[in-house]
């Protein structure tokens, strides 16, 4: 139960929460249908003059009162000084009225008189057809009582030029208000008017009325001054009307539905205070003065608006915003005419201030730009120059483009389907060569040139440089730039593009291929523009063109064409050959995206920079090496040919007949010859690396002369190296051919393969270091090798001969001389 308890109210709380919100949306939205129009305004004129009344003079009152039966106030802090009508009171008082019951009674304060009057929590309401308090002396107003005022065109409270009147406290109303967005109902006027000194410390005023202002100031005289410092004003037209003289709110309440300000002849200043509704500034065909000034503490929840009445006024309605939180839109306007930033006959000046809404830039100071803040409000700052990356632009390709193109009239391509797809080429996203690290690789390294000197886009030359830019665009009438331009933040980017020259095609049963010289440039802009998606030529200037990366700066870039021209069947492979200025050449294979059958689009990855670019449909070629076929497509360019093997040789490559040199791999040009018919047969080349060793010369056949019997057995010798031969000569691994050798402990090691010869090789000269066997090691050589070099040791023939016959020559020479002994 406390589950379904908690989630009822939870439940409870939104339905309050969206039916509080609802009633607030109904409210504001009666304000685009009650905004002062010339009709209404033409009335509110007419209003202002009561019956008895002249524009230039109101007829002045004395106090009138219906018969009391009772004392109704004391005076000066006497109680027992009282009177019985309030008139009398105020006649008689020195300094203080205290007021002990309510009363219906019209009084006036006369000229010089200066007085409190404390309401003590009760109420006056007028006689038929007079102000409640007219005050022609000085006045000021305490207590928590109300003054009333129920006839048609008058006030509540009248404060009369050269008067002066102090409201600390009290509510002010009219009671029987009437009036209606059509007229005044038969009982319709201000609530408070002002032709003299009046200031609001406290209190409330307020009215029911849709068809008369709350409070309305000077009026009738120039000099009139209003000061606002605390207060509660509520009414459901205007609230405040500053018609002439000066208005000055510094605190307070103000709300309506409406407007809670509006300044005609006056100037008026907002300082504090909060004002629920909105505020306009009018002029019209007799204005001399006019001005509404906004700044510190003040809150607007409205839309603020500068007018001229009839368009006639030889001044501009006026609104400056130096300070303060504006919570709705910033509109000029004429009163037939829709809201237009353009309008000269109105005009803003914003210095500072928080906003809601952004609005136009023509209304900032000179040097100065609205900012977007993190949280969705604008804040005004000193103009910036900035730089961001921008995504790249269109293709160019060259007007004369298709003239320059190479075709065979034979081939089923044209040159302009060719110009067609180069100026489809464009820079685009895939795997890690994304547009966006495109954009900021090319901002990060661009620069522009300022007074003949290569500067980073974000240097102070730059920023100089736009700004230059931007002023003389802004100022040139022949141009239709942003007349806002001066007072817009200003955005340094570099554009990066695609610079594409078609210059050859072929569709033929050889040959399926489209060729072009591709540059990735950038140009270097300044924008105004919001945003640089939004970058136009109203908008927009162009400090240099087509400027040139550092080689090593240049990013992994990712192509798109269209490819249809050539026809290439959708089961076929597409692969791009990439020549460089250099003459290196790379290959990439492409991705397809098919249509109808065909190949429609490619996709490839060139991490290698711009230059020229040939897109091939994938053939298969066949190549003859030494009387076997092989069967390579445009995938195998770059790969090497299989390496044959010779005894004592080295594979150097295949030559091929007809084609000058010696190739190691399938080359594009061999490739090409072999899709273009020719035949491609090929003979492996060799080097040989070694020859056998010479034969040795033979012993001499002279008899050998007597030598001493031993004295006692030499130990073994150990294995005399072998002759050293000549520098043509090398020892050649049996296991896979190659000559290189180390000396190990355990014999000779080929570099190669690791094969391990314990025989003496150390002659050849393709050999490192000395084998020496140990004793451990020679026992183990004898047990697995002869120590006689065997045929299948490589040895020769011929020095083994020469060996048998020099041991035997040997054994009859020492049987000899046995015998001789004997």
């Amino acid at each position: 139960m406390r589950k379904q308890t908690h989630f009822k109210k939870v439940v409870s709380f939104a339905l309050a929460a969206a039916m509080a919100v609802s009633v607030c949306t109904a409210a504001l939205a009666d304000e685009a249908t009650t905004e002062a129009t010339k009709k209404a305004a033409a009335s509110e004129q007419v209003e202002t003059q009561s019956d008895g009344e002249t524009k230039d003079k109101a007829v002045m009152l004395t106090g009138e009162a219906d018969p009391q039966d009772a004392n109704v106030a004391y005076v000066d802090s006497d109680t027992s000084k009282t009177y019985t009508t309030l008139q009398d009171a105020i006649n008689n008082a020195a300094d203080q009225v205290v007021l002990t019951s309510n009363v219906t009674e019209s009084v006036t304060i006369p000229a010089g008189k200066s007085i409190q009057l404390n309401l003590n929590d009760h109420k006056i309401t007028n006689t038929a057809d007079k102000h409640t308090i007219t005050n022609n002396g000085t006045l000021t107003i305490t207590g928590n009582g109300t003054v009333d005022n129920v006839s048609h065109g008058r006030a509540a409270l009248y404060n009369e030029k050269d008067a002066t009147a102090i409201v600390e406290s009290g509510t002010f109303t009219r009671s029987q208000e009437a009036g209606t967005p059509s007229g005044n109902g038969g009982n319709s006027w201000y609530v408070v008017y002002n032709d003299g000194t009046l200031t609001f410390n406290g209190g409330t005023v307020e009215a029911t009325g849709k068809f008369s202002s709350l409070v309305v100031s000077g009026q009738n005289n120039a000099s009139a001054v209003m000061t606002i410092n605390n207060g509660n004003f509520n009414n459901d037209f205007i609230v405040i009307k500053a018609e002439g003289g000066t208005t000055n709110i510094t605190g307070g309440t103000f709300n309506s539905p409406e407007q809670t300000l509006q300044s005609w002849d006056s100037i008026t200043t907002v300082t504090g205070g909060t004002l629920n509704g909105a505020i306009s500034s009018w002029v019209w065909e007799n204005s001399t003065t006019n001005g509404v000034t906004i700044s510190g503490d003040a809150v607007v929840n409205g839309n603020l608006t500068a007018a001229n009445y009839d368009n006639k006024s030889s001044i501009a309605s006026s609104i400056t915003i130096n300070g303060g939180k504006i919570n709705g839109e910033l509109k000029k306007r004429n009163i037939d005419d829709a809201a237009d930033a353009t309008y000269t006959g109105a005009k803003f000046e914003v210095t500072a201030g928080t906003f809601t809404k952004k609005f136009s830039a023509s209304y900032l100071a000179s040097g100065l730009a609205l900012k977007e803040n993190a949280d969705g409000t604008y804040t005004v700052g000193e103009k910036t120059v900035d730089t961001k990356p921008a995504k790249p632009e269109k293709t160019e390709v060259s007007d004369n483009a298709e003239s320059k193109v190479e075709v065979k009239k034979e081939d089923n391509i044209t040159a302009s389907e060719v110009v067609e797809a180069a100026k489809s080429t464009e820079i685009v996203s895939k795997d890690d060569a994304t547009t966006d690290k495109i954009s900021q690789e090319v901002t990060n390294s661009a620069t522009v040139t300022v007074n003949g000197k290569d500067v980073a886009i974000d240097s102070t030359e730059a920023a100089e440089a736009a700004k230059g830019a931007i002023s003389a665009a802004a100022t040139d009438s022949s141009k239709n730039f942003d007349p806002d331009a001066e007072n817009k933040d200003i955005t340094i980017v570099a554009v990066p593009k695609l610079v594409v020259e078609p210059k050859a095609a072929a569709n033929n049963d050889t040959d399926v291929s489209m060729t072009f010289d591709i540059k990735m440039l950038y140009d270097v802009k300044a924008t105004v523009a919001d945003d640089v998606k939004n970058m136009t030529e109203t908008n927009t200037v162009t400090l240099e063109k087509n400027k040139e990366m550092p080689a090593e700066q240049v990013p992994t870039v990712a192509i798109s064409l269209d490819v249809s021209a050539l026809k290439i069947p959708a089961d076929q492979k597409v692969f791009v050959r990439h020549v460089k200025e250099d003459g290196t050449v790379y290959y990439y294979e492409a991705e397809t995206k098919t249509e109808s059958g065909i190949v429609k689009t490619i996709t490839f990855v060139n991490p290698d920079g711009f230059s020229e670019f040939t897109v091939m449909a994938n053939k298969t070629v066949t190549v003859t090496i030494d009387g076997k076929e092989y069967a390579l497509s445009a995938a195998d360019i770059g790969k090497g040919f299989e390496i044959a093997k010779k005894d004592y040789c080295d594979w150097k490559g295949v030559s091929f007949k007809g084609i000058e040199g010696v190739y190691t791999t399938l080359t594009k040009e061999l490739y090409d010859k072999a899709a273009n018919g020719q035949k491609l047969e090929g003979t492996n080349v060799f080097e040989q690396v070694w020859f056998p060793p010479e034969e040795p010369t033979p012993a001499p056949t002279a008899a050998p002369t007597a030598t001493p019997a031993p004295v006692e057995a030499a130990p073994a010798a150990t294995a005399a190296p072998t002759a050293t031969p000549d520098d043509s000569q090398y020892y050649t691994c049996v296991a896979c051919g190659h000559h290189n050798w180390t000396a190990t402990a355990d014999g000779y090691k080929c570099d190669t393969c690791g094969h391990l010869e314990t025989k003496q090789i150390s002659g050849y000269k393709n050999v490192k270091g000395t084998y020496a066997p140990t004793a451990s090691s020679a026992k183990t050589a004898a047990a697995t090798t002869s120590t006689i070099p065997q045929t299948s040791d490589e040895m020769p023939i011929v020095p083994i001969a020469i060996i048998a016959i020099a041991a035997l020559l040997g054994l009859g020479v020492t049987a000899y001389m046995k015998k001789k002994r004997n």
